[in-house]
């Protein structure tokens, strides 16, 4: 048992590391295709693994990591915006949108349970529904917050609800189906040991 919890707490380490990585480096070729935030990603694919590996449990606490190690160097204090709108943003963008991405782990269950073929299905879904529920976070503070930054004839009211729509699926359908072909090519090679707990993933 001591064993198993060590082997937690370290991957759960080294996946939040490996997400920041990604996220930062993904930046860098992001900023100015997305200049009002988010980017096209492959960070979630470590808080997918380990959701599968460890289910809700670990994938919320990885997302819940990679949301608040990001903080530090993002957009929501560089503006000098009132209070309530940079926690608006730091909860919707980044702590509730990366913690959404460990619902993927609510498939783990099932997936541990079933062949290859099963386990690709759940596999799917469980990223669908993770990235589904997070894309919906980042168009509502899109929706809330972040109209001010856009052109004048898209603040009319249901032209600025479809901008924030576009903008976000923008950046979010690329990240998840690369993100979708990543994981399931991981799984493909590696599921005997990504589902098997008992024994470090890495060793």
């Amino acid at each position: 048992m001591k064993n198993k919890s060590i082997r937690f707490i370290t991957e759960i380490g080294i996946f939040s590391a490996l997400g920041l990585i990604l996220d930062f480096i993904a930046g860098l070729y992001s900023d100015f295709i997305f200049p009002g935030g988010g980017s096209i990603s492959i960070t979630m694919v470590t808080i997918f693994i380990v959701a599968f590996r460890w289910g809700l449990k670990g994938g919320l606490t990885v997302g819940l990591l990679i949301g608040l190690l990001q903080l530090p160097y993002s957009d929501a204090f560089k503006y000098g915006l009132h209070w309530s709108v940079v926690l608006g943003i730091v909860f919707l963008d980044y702590i509730f949108a990366y913690t959404a991405c460990g619902l993927a782990g609510a498939y783990a269950k099932k997936a541990r349970e079933t062949d290859l073929h099963g386990k690709l299905g759940y596999v799917t879904s469980g990223i669908l529904l993770a990235a589904g529920v997070r894309t919906l976070l980042h168009i509502t503070s899109g929706w809330i917050f972040f109209r001010q930054w856009v052109p004048e004839f898209i603040r009319e009211e249901y032209a600025w609800y479809y901008w924030s729509i576009i903008y976000n699926l923008g950046y979010m359908v690329p990240s998840t189906i690369l993100c979708i072909l990543i994981t399931r090519g991981i799984v493909r090679r590696y599921h005997e040991k990504l589902f098997n707990v008992e024994t470090f993933m890495f060793g």
